[in-house]
């Protein structure tokens, strides 16, 4: 009897501890549309808190309804899938050409090439065989074959990937420059190089890129007004090897444009300006398997208007979206700790941004020129953060003529070089919230006189500034405002 005591004691301190009592949740659905009924006798007062998940051609869409107070969730208001989207424009290989959905990349209405005399698809006019008037030349080693010309007449031209038994290993200098009367030039897998000013001055064209191409010659694409690059695999455009384009341009995949970019779950990182100048992109997704972006991933991506960023990175990196001039609002996800410099230089568009609670650093100029961004004011300060916390970072101080300023008590992360232009300032107030202060952060403030700090010196110590970093300034430990 004494046990079956104990038990039943144990059960009423549990269920007393999470405050939640037996409760009952009814589904209803109607017209494809869910709704949950919690009828709850908790204790807890639901703050009900909406992620809405929009669907797409390959699944439903939802609210996902979660209260912060006792983690309960709940999916309601689910909507039927979207209907496939397919490009008006062929994809296409070497065997076949289909129609492409945007979305989910889902194929229809694939058929053989039907080539004609000329060896150009009757149906989708791509070339099946090497177009006449590609010169090609044996390398003095005769180990492989390069382009060296071109005089024909087609205006889709189409390089073999194999000549005279040796492979086509590169297309040297100025091939293909100023011939505004090329639509598309396709080159094949196994090339590796393009020579300097191959396509300068040659406009409305679309290049196919294989995956093998390792380097790119200085100026190749120089004045290439309205230029498309076709590439075969999303995930090589990722990681290409070479970096900056030097032109803007629209992307394709296998002939279908890309507006909606979505990183596949088998990609790790992003090169650097893996997607830099890319005109085509509406909004990008970057799954959660991406671990790292290189440096101006996504700059001067100028049609960009939405971007989701995955769970997979720490740090969005220098330059990463800079001159993404429509770029509206971001949500940047917990355990990210750095925003690299002038991530989100001159997006002039950008209204809002969320910060994640993880975050440590805020690198110089990452909200320079956001002259749309709404920032919350303390002090003569401006500060970004989240809901929970809308004064975590102090960005810059609007008004840099004063001489003291006092940081809200919540102030987390300061922004590097945030007081540069500080000169007057000889006082300021630091609550021991800061859990990072860079140590260039007051270098540039030469009439800084004294710091007043919040916490004790142990916690100030943990900060690691040194009186190089401070100037002249003395610091006052445990100070009450």
């Amino acid at each position: 009897m004494k046990k079956l005591l104990s038990i039943l004691l144990v059960v009423v301190f549990v269920l007393s501890a999470c405050q939640v009592n037996p409760q009952s949740t009814t589904t209803t659905t109607t017209n494809n549309s869910t709704t949950t009924t919690d009828s709850q006798t908790s204790s807890c007062p639901h703050v009900w808190e909406t992620v809405t998940t929009a669907p797409t051609c390959t699944s439903v869409g939802y609210d996902t309804m979660t209260c912060p107070l006792c983690d309960k969730t709940v999916r309601v208001n689910e909507t039927p899938k979207l209907n496939h989207t397919y490009s008006t424009n062929y994809s296409f290989d070497d065997n076949y050409h289909w129609f492409a959905c945007t979305g989910c990349g889902d194929v229809k209405d694939k058929e053989a090439h039907t080539p004609d005399a000329d060896g150009i698809c009757t149906v989708c006019k791509i070339p099946t065989i090497s177009t006449p008037g590609v010169i090609y030349d044996v390398s003095a080693d005769g180990t492989y074959v390069e382009v060296i010309g071109y005089t024909g007449t087609s205006s889709v031209v189409k390089i073999v990937s194999e000549y005279q038994g040796l492979p086509v290993k590169g297309i040297v200098v100025n091939v293909f420059a100023n011939r505004s009367d090329l639509t598309h030039v396709i080159i094949p897998e196994g090339v590796t190089s393009i020579g300097e000013s191959c396509f300068c001055g040659s406009s409305n064209m679309m290049i196919t890129i294989p995956s093998t191409l390792e380097n790119i010659g200085d100026c190749a694409f120089m004045a290439c007004d309205n230029m498309s690059i076709n590439v075969t695999d999303i995930g090589y455009w990722c990681n290409r090897k070479f970096s900056y384009m030097g032109m803007s341009y629209d992307l394709y995949v296998n002939g279908t444009l890309i507006t909606n970019l979505v990183i596949p779950n088998y990609v790790t990182t992003l090169s650097d300006y893996a997607f830099g100048n890319c005109k085509s992109l509406i909004s990008v997704t970057v799954s959660d398997s991406v671990t790292s972006m290189g440096n101006s991933s996504f700059a001067d991506c100028n049609n960009l208007i939405s971007v989701h960023l995955g769970n997979g990175m720490t740090e969005i990196p220098f330059e990463a979206f800079k001159f993404c001039s429509k770029l509206e609002s971001i949500t940047i996800p917990e355990g990210y700790t750095t925003i690299g410099k002038s991530a989100f230089y001159y997006c002039s568009s950008l209204t809002s941004i969320t910060l994640p609670s993880t975050l440590k650093k805020i690198e110089s100029g990452v909200f320079a020129l956001c002259n749309n961004l709404t920032f919350n004011e303390f002090d003569n300060c401006a500060y970004l953060g989240n809901a929970n916390n809308p004064y975590m970072a102090l960005i810059y101080p609007t008004n840099t003529m004063y001489s003291s300023y006092t940081l809200h008590s919540d102030t987390e992360v300061i922004a590097v070089h945030a007081f540069d232009s500080c000169a007057r300032l000889g006082n300021i107030v630091i609550p021991k919230s800061v859990v990072y202060i860079d140590l260039v952060t007051f270098r540039a403030c030469s009439n800084l006189q004294n710091i007043y700090y919040t916490g004790s010196e142990e916690e100030w110590a943990k900060l690691g500034l040194t009186s190089y970093d401070i100037s002249y300034a003395t610091v006052h430990y445990n100070y009450v405002p």
